[in-house]
């Protein structure tokens, strides 16, 4: 009986080993994993950027507030930059 008890505990290391040596090759036939390829896209064109000038700030004429004055347009960065600098033409000018 002992040795069969015996016996079957070999047969279950071989089989362990068996199984680990397996692992172990298959982890170093790994490949490194590579990083998906991306599509190449053109770039995004560029963006014509106006000079707010009231605080400085450059804004794309697409989201800017804008003010036609004597038939020159001002591209400002908010309503509240676009309402100062009219207040201020106004002070100006009355003064």
């Amino acid at each position: 009986m002992d040795f069969l008890a015996e016996l079957f505990e070999v047969f279950l290391w071989v089989v362990f080993a068996l199984w680990l040596v397996r692992r172990i090759a298959a982890w170093l036939s790994r490949r490194p994993a590579r990083p998906p390829q991306m599509q190449q896209q053109p770039p995004a064109p560029m963006k014509t950027l106006h000079r707010d000038p009231w605080c400085g700030t450059y804004v794309a004429e697409d989201i800017s507030h804008r003010l036609d004055e004597e038939g020159k347009t001002l591209h400002f960065c908010s309503e509240e930059c676009r309402m100062r600098y009219i207040a201020r033409q106004r002070h100006s000018a009355g003064a």
